[in-house]
Formats: C-alpha cells, structure tokens, sequence
C-alpha cells in the first residue's frame, strides 16, 4: 500500500471530469464490509468507444497526454491488485460516464 499513489487514483478521476469540462461530477463512496468503492460520475461526454481503449497509453478525449487512466488502471489492477471498471449510459438530456474503483482490504 503507498498513500501517495492512492492520491495519484484520485486526482486523475477528479481532474479528468474537470478536464474535460463537465458540468456535474458526481462522487459516491459505497462501503461493504472488507471492500469500497468509489464511484466518479460526470456529464461531460458518453464514452462510444471500446472502453478498454480509454486506459490505452496516449488515448484522449480532451487533448491532454492520454497517461492519467493508463495509470490508473495501472496501479489500481496491477499494483494493488484492485479493479476499476467504466460505464456510460444516455438520458433523455444527458450524457454520462461513471468509474468505478474497488478497493478490497
């Protein structure tokens, strides 16, 4: 466990709806027993694409570096041996994306 690369998780999640200049972000934290998640949703852009290649190394959407989910997923499946899994869904007026990140103790 190294602190400083859960606060790298979290910044990218939070700055990647910033980014991308959503208008709504929502943060959900969901605790079960030995496990949490967090779930980081926003409004900005209805993922269309395969949404393995979201976490491929230079993919962006934003015209940013496309390494922030590289390394996300990077840390969160190969470092700490967690998950982070990825949604998006239309409604009526919206467009949303949704992560979320499982954290087993």
């Amino acid at each position: 466990f190294i602190p400083i690369k859960i606060a790298i998780i979290l910044d990218n999640m939070l700055n990647n709806s910033k980014k991308a200049f959503a208008n709504n972000i929502l943060i959900n934290f969901i605790q079960k027993k030995n496990q949490l998640k967090i779930i980081f949703s926003d409004d900005w852009q209805w993922i269309k694409s395969d949404f393995n290649k979201i976490f491929e190394f230079w993919f962006t959407t934003t015209h940013w570096s496309g390494i922030g989910l590289n390394t996300v997923k990077k840390y969160m499946e190969e470092d700490f041996k967690w998950s982070i899994e990825v949604y998006s869904w239309k409604e009526t007026y919206l467009k949303w994306a949704a992560f979320i990140l499982t954290f087993n103790k």
